[in-house]
């Protein structure tokens, strides 16, 4: 009569102890019993979704930041008078509740600035429609404000993968059972995966491009300010050409941090010039007549001094394409770089 070792996987003649390992042979009818257990696995850990991680800390920023105003209004720290302290304390529990909620988002996972970078944009753009309503109003320090608050919950969501960092999944082995240890080789002719769409990036990519745009007259100010006419920006005649000049350098910027180090430039720039498009394409419709003298000197060049509806198609189309452009250059001009880990066997 042979007995079975659950441990070995293997078979003896009868004795009372696996000669390998020196625990108890099984009878047929128990070892029948074991492999049954053995067969059922534990359930694997139920993963999170880019959505549900993104409704999660947005919920936690609108609420937190509701909840702070309150609670500092209790104590007499926070009202809603016009002052340059209301409104610095303001911005202050909007950069907290950001941050809380870009670290929720992040939490267990390695790349998660997307995620972050995403609960700061529909955080900003809530509390700067609530501000702002009944009108959405996107003004040069309102678009700043609104990168600085995208740029810290992002980063705030890689923070929390690193202090919580993702559950790792082991690779499912073969069944031993007439293997080798050729079966246990991870990673042998794996087919390369697809690189993933870092929105992240075109979101940061595409707030730079509307600030470009619409903060180009402001930056022309500023340059004419420096001391000794250190930079000639020509006469009134050429304010609308020295504008355009500038937001094209903020729009092909853009562009080059959509597709920088991500090797599908091409990709990246294609979504970012597509959202920025229509971001510029709604603030120019939302703004009064003449008011960006930037996207007037484009409209003139291109002949586009139509209708409403076609004034806007032409600035979405140019936009779209130095967009896509910039984000193919980029990812030619910066490739991914192969992260180089030490060996175990490295020490200094």
């Amino acid at each position: 009569m042979y007995l079975f070792c659950s441990k070995c996987q293997t078979q003896f003649p009868a004795a009372g102890q696996c000669p390998r390992c020196s625990s108890r042979l099984l009878a047929p009818g128990e070892a029948a019993d074991a492999l049954s257990k053995l067969a059922e696995l534990p359930p694997k850990p139920r993963t999170t979704t880019f959505a549900g991680r993104v409704l999660a800390g947005t919920a936690l920023a609108l609420g937190l930041h509701l909840a702070l105003r309150e609670w500092l209004a209790a104590f007499g720290a926070f009202d809603e008078s016009a002052s340059v302290e209301s409104y610095l304390t303001g911005y202050f529990l909007r950069f907290a509740a950001a941050m809380a909620g870009g670290l929720l988002a992040g939490a267990g996972r390695s790349q998660g600035f997307s995620g972050g970078a995403t609960v700061g944009l529909i955080a900003g753009l809530g509390w700067l429609a609530v501000d702002s309503y009944p009108t959405l109003l996107l003004d040069a320090p309102n678009i700043g404000l609104m990168i600085l608050i995208v740029s810290a919950a992002g980063c705030c969501a890689l923070v929390g993968g690193r202090v919580w960092p993702p559950i790792v999944e082991l690779p499912d082995l073969e069944s031993p059972r007439g293997s080798s240890l050729l079966k246990l080789v991870v990673g042998q002719n794996k087919p390369e995966a697809r690189r993933p769409t870092r929105w992240g990036r075109i979101l940061v990519a595409s707030l730079v491009v509307l600030f470009a745009v619409i903060a180009a007259d402001s930056g022309r100010l500023l340059l004419k300010k420096l001391p000794n006419g250190l930079i000639n920006l020509g006469g009134p005649a050429a304010v609308p050409s020295v504008d355009f000049q500038i937001a094209l350098i903020g729009v092909v910027l853009g562009g080059l941090i959509a597709g920088a180090a991500t090797g599908t430039g091409l990709r990246h720039g294609i979504i970012a010039g597509a959202v920025s498009a229509v971001a510029v394409g709604a603030a120019y419709t939302q703004q009064p007549p003449d008011s960006l003298p930037a996207l007037e000197f484009l409209l003139d060049k291109l002949g586009a001094r139509g209708t409403a509806f076609q004034s806007a198609a032409a600035v979405v189309l140019a936009m779209a394409s130095i967009g896509t452009v910039s984000g193919w250059i980029g990812g030619q001009l910066f490739p991914p770089l192969r992260k180089m880990r030490r060996r175990k066997s490295d020490f200094r």
